[in-house]
Formats: C-alpha cells, structure tokens, sequence
C-alpha cells in the first residue's frame, strides 16, 4: 500500500510509476515459487465479481521514471517501505520480497529504505497511517467481494483510525458504488 494521506503517493502519477516499477511476474515466479499469480484486480480470481479482462500495469521502468519526472521528481525521491518482521499465509517470505520491491523502486530512482518492526507493533503502526509504504496482506472469509473492496478501499473506512484501508483511498464516486452494492440482490 502507499499511503495516499502522505507525500508524494498523494501523487496519482507517482502511484502508477511504482505500479510500472515493479516486476511483478519476478516477485511470483521467484519469491513465491510459481505457487501465486500477479493481481491484476483487489480480488482473487476465483471469486464472483472478478474481472479479468482488466488489463494490469506492465512492468515499464522507463515510462516509471517518465511519469516521475511528469510528477516533479526527475531524479527519484526517498521513502520508506514497511515489511513485516515474519512469514504471513499471503506472504511467505516478506523481507524478501521487501528487498526485491526496493531493487526494483531504486532502478527507478525511488530510495526505499526499508523498515520493520514486531508483527503487532508494525500491525498497529500500519493501521494508524504511520508508514509511507507498506507490505500487508488480506484473506477474505466469506466468499462476498465486498469483503476486500469496502473493506480494504472504501472511503468509510479511511475515514477513522486504525484502518484496514491502509492505503487510505478515498473515492467518494467508489463508496457511492460499494455501498449500493451492499443493498442489490442482482
């Protein structure tokens, strides 16, 4: 997640530039052993509502430091990105993976120094916005979409802290949709 309450991932370019950043088929095939496949979608695959004709951010470094420079850092920024300090049933091997996100960040110019803490500290740090960046998980349990989308992107939600919207997204045309998904039976 990048933070959205804090500079620069306020910045929309500076999102899809760290989207376009990242080798996400190297992350799976190397980190997660082929056993996960790169999102595309805030929902897993195999749940009703997913849609996979969406077309997901390309690895594209060079358009990454494109929109960079569009976003007034030509020659990258600093930042933090937060890994948890153990293993999670969605991320096996976080500090790993935290390493190859920064590899990937600094081939672009981003500096993410990385930072952790123990599994309930870094929860709580996480949920109350105290990160720039962050490594975090979700395991849906009830089969329903709205279980990772309100939970996880409403603006409601966002709202007050801690959050499980660690991104702190906030889309009043997206709440208006989600709550009115929460009432229809079609």
């Amino acid at each position: 997640a990048m933070n959205m309450d804090r500079p620069p991932f306020d910045n929309i370019k500076v999102r899809q530039a760290v989207n376009l950043a990242v080798h996400k088929k190297a992350l799976v095939d190397n980190l997660f052993q082929g056993l996960a496949i790169p999102a595309k979608n805030p929902i897993p695959p195999m749940m009703w509502g997913y849609n996979d004709r969406i077309e997901p951010y390309p690895y594209d470094p060079g358009k990454a430091r494109a929109l960079l420079a569009e976003a007034g850092f030509p020659s990258g920024f600093q930042t933090e990105l937060w890994a948890m300090s153990s293993p999670r049933p969605y991320m096996p091997q976080p500090m790993k993976i935290a390493q190859a996100l920064q590899a990937d960040l600094g081939a672009v110019g981003i500096e993410a120094r990385i930072v952790t803490w123990e599994w309930g500290t870094y929860l709580d740090k996480v949920e109350n916005g105290g990160h720039a960046m962050a490594l975090l998980g979700w395991t849906g349990d009830n089969g329903d979409p709205d279980n990772f989308l309100y939970v996880l992107l409403d603006k409601a939600v966002a709202q007050s802290k801690p959050s499980q919207n660690i991104a702190f997204y906030r889309s009043d045309e997206l709440h208006e949709i989600l709550v009115e998904a929460r009432r229809v039976t079609d």
